[in-house]
């Protein structure tokens, strides 16, 4: 609610909105204090304040509440555990397809980030034992087998569900996506979850 230092440097609060955290200070350092800017280059510098360092981003949601959060140094962790900040819920897509199904991934990750700490949890129930199913989550426009990848594979007893899960960092393009692949669709029922634990921002 405070505008200026200590608060938001211009404006009112809107929901959904990233929020970039700035240390600002004059110039002998001797009046430091905090800044919300919806820019991530050029806050509105509030009078008496000449120095600034962006030193992270946080959303809130539509409620103007933060998504909490832990960050240590330039990697951002959710604290809302698994299927909090879900981008594809029971995906079946056999080519590559945008991982953004039931919210924009860009949600979850700043503009100012490329680089994303993502779930894959592979859920299959199939009609034969012969089918092994692999997921994978990669750069959305990496082409053939470039790009990194986070791989969960599964086999599986016909007529039960099996399931995997892995975690790791990926790459996302410019617009903070990421594409998912599964190898074969599921006989009977499933597929997979993708959710955000956290990302990498650039400050």
């Amino acid at each position: 609610t405070v505008s200026g230092a200590g608060g938001l440097d211009t404006g009112a609060e809107t929901g959904d909105t990233w929020y970039y955290i700035w240390v600002i200070t004059n110039n002998s350092g001797a009046s430091t204090n905090g800044l919300l800017s919806t820019s991530s280059t050029a806050p509105t510098m509030p009078s008496g304040f000449t120095r600034k360092r962006r030193v992270g981003a946080v959303r809130n949601n539509a409620a103007g509440d933060f998504l909490q959060f832990a960050q240590e140094g330039n990697k951002c962790n959710y604290l809302n555990g698994f299927g909090g900040n879900r981008i594809v819920t029971t995906g079946t897509s056999t080519t590559f397809a945008i991982a953004n199904a039931t919210a924009p991934s860009s949600n979850f990750i700043p503009p100012t980030s490329r680089r994303g700490v993502l779930t894959l949890q592979m859920s299959i129930n199939h009609t034969d034992t012969t089918t092994i199913f692999t997921a994978r989550i990669r750069k959305t426009g990496s082409s053939g087998t470039n790009g990194q990848y986070i791989n969960a594979i599964q086999p599986h007893v016909a007529g039960l569900t099996a399931r995997n899960f892995v975690f790791g960092d990926v790459e996302t393009d410019a617009s903070q996506q990421v594409d998912y692949q599964l190898s074969a669709a599921p006989g009977n029922s499933g597929g997979v979850n993708i959710d955000v634990l956290g990302y990498y921002d650039r400050i």
